[in-house]
């Protein structure tokens, strides 16, 4: 279910498809997971600090494409948006 969420989410951020509804999706998905593997008493867990970063940085990645403006540029929310309004984005 986790990798069939994440294609979905990538899917979309490749095509400019609900970005940040995307990363918002992605930076719970990233953090639900990183808190399952700290606090879990798996055989692994001397692996902590690659399994932190290898969580952390999509959710720091995920965080700042919901702030971002730079995905309005090429997704598809520019083009229904120029359709709709007639007007170039600013």
């Amino acid at each position: 279910m986790i990798t069939a969420v994440e294609t979905v989410i990538g899917a979309f951020m490749l095509l400019g498809i609900l970005t940040r509804v995307g990363a918002a999706v992605g930076t719970v998905l990233a953090l639900n997971l990183m808190l399952t593997f700290v606090f879990c008493r798996c055989p692994w867990t001397q692996d902590f600090p690659m399994i932190f970063w290898f969580y952390f940085f999509p959710i720091v990645l995920n965080a700042q494409l919901i702030f971002d403006r730079s995905s309005d540029a090429l997704g598809l929310q520019r083009v229904v948006r120029k359709v709709r309004f007639g007007a170039p984005n600013k």
